[in-house]
């Protein structure tokens, strides 16, 4: 693990958790999860577990999905969405304040936020992580080369057939290779989000066509303005209400509050493999794409490590970014990818290589 997961990294969704929640069978005794910004962890209380595990290396992390789970608990959505900066609703500064002060937080994640909302004048929150604020600079750069009313064209789409014969008639030009090869590549990663300990690369294919073919995969799945993942990479804000992340859908934030009556969460500051041996038999373990950073021994034995501490016929999920662990013995775990394969091919950012394991019992 590294020095880039010890602040606000994300505040809003690198990761489409939709694909979690179809794996997560429901009314599981025991999920353990790796936090992100907490709209990776909220989502799988719809399948209403009996206890949840969020883990990170960075307490802000944890501080920030303790928020989402207690607004999630105390406001209504609207209100829910409105609070983090979410379309369409406004929510002004005071009421904003005021609604978070009667939520109930820990002492030191109150004063994290107290100070965070006060840097921002109590506006919403859901751009402040660093990855969000480089996507806002990567969306300019697409602005800037390809055009403002080109973007703004392309989500005016409102279904397949249009949106793909306006990519291929006024899209796919110049500006748009120049942007992705500027951006999509290590380097710009390094300067501008990871400070140098950006993923080391194994898989064959080149930054260039890496970014190109997710992209290009990626405004496959549906019109633009219903994915937020590629509002976040041409506009840098979410602006339509169709385009939200899982964890703001109408029927799974209603499941959410009403699990939250009876899943008890806890918070764990610390390494996922570590957490993963100290707590009960687990039921789902949902990794993000922690894998992707490990090397050495532990790319090797990191299964075999949580392994014991897995229930019978318990499930990881495995995000791969642009490096897959080498030599992982997979010894007493099934691959059962293939299962999901309607799941991951609709998952909205079609970055990572996804493999999902199962204990053999």
């Amino acid at each position: 693990m590294n020095a880039y997961f010890n602040e606000l990294n994300y505040s809003l969704a690198n990761e489409d958790t939709s694909l979690e929640v179809n794996v997560l069978p429901d009314q599981s005794k025991h999920v353990l999860v790796a936090a992100g910004s907490g709209s990776r962890v909220t989502p799988l209380l719809a399948k209403n577990p009996e206890h949840i595990t969020v883990v990170d290396l960075a307490k802000q992390q944890l501080y920030l999905t303790q928020l989402r789970v207690e607004t999630i608990r105390n406001f209504q959505r609207d209100e829910f969405l409105s609070f983090w900066g979410y379309p369409s609703r406004e929510m002004n500064p005071e009421t904003r304040k005021k609604y978070f002060m009667e939520l109930n937080l820990e002492a030191e994640a109150k004063e994290y936020f107290i100070n965070l909302f006060d840097s921002h004048n109590w506006q919403g929150i859901v751009y402040n992580g660093k990855w969000e604020k480089t996507f806002n600079f990567i969306s300019r750069v697409f602005q800037l080369l390809i055009g403002k009313n080109k973007i703004d064209q392309l989500f005016q789409c409102r279904n397949m057939e249009e949106q793909q014969q306006y990519l291929q008639s006024n899209f796919y030009g110049l500006g748009y290779r120049l942007t992705v090869g500027l951006l999509g590549n290590a380097k710009f990663f390094n300067t501008f989000l990871y400070k140098g300990h950006f993923v080391k690369k194994n898989m064959p294919i080149g930054y260039y066509d890496f970014y190109n073919s997710t992209f290009r995969k990626v405004l496959s799945l549906c019109p633009a303005r219903e994915n937020y993942f590629i509002n976040l990479i041409l506009r840098g804000t979410l602006d339509f209400p169709e385009g939200l992340p899982i964890e703001c859908d109408e029927d799974v934030f209603h499941k959410t509050k009403q699990a939250l009556n009876t899943t008890t969460i806890s918070y764990e500051l610390g390494n996922i493999l570590d957490v993963a041996q100290k707590v009960p038999p687990i039921d789902l373990i949902s990794f993000s794409d922690v894998p992707s950073y490990f090397s050495g021994d532990i790319e090797k034995s990191y299964l075999q490590k949580i392994r014991p501490y897995i229930a019978a016929d318990g499930l990881v999920t495995l995000r791969y970014y642009l490096r897959i662990p080498e030599n992982t013995d997979k010894n007493g775990f099934d691959d059962v990818t293939s299962d999901y394969a309607t799941a991951i091919a609709k998952e909205k950012t079609q970055s990572y290589n996804i493999e999902i394991l199962k204990k053999i019992a």
